[in-house]
């Protein structure tokens, strides 16, 4: 239910990496680690994006209904964004 334009994420994880998969519509993704920034965009049936440890991210619903898939190797806590 997030609308065109809506921002989640806006945080990093300190010990734990996620995998984002676009399953429905386009999602646009701003990652920052130390100075370095970059910038791409998801879309269903394309390839997913490994986010390491330490690097902090947004996700913005480029469409309604946009679906996104998040795999993480641990257990998320609320003390470890």
């Amino acid at each position: 239910d997030v609308p065109p334009g809506g921002v989640r994420g806006q945080h990093g994880h300190r010990s734990s990496s996620q995998l984002l998969v676009c399953l429905q519509g386009d999602i646009g993704i701003e990652m920052r680690c130390g100075d370095a920034r970059a910038t791409t965009v998801l879309h269903p049936g394309g390839p997913g994006l490994l986010l390491e440890a330490g690097v902090w991210s947004s996700q913005t619903y480029r469409d309604r209904q946009t679906v996104l898939l998040v795999l993480a190797n641990a257990v998320i806590r609320a003390e470890d964004d």
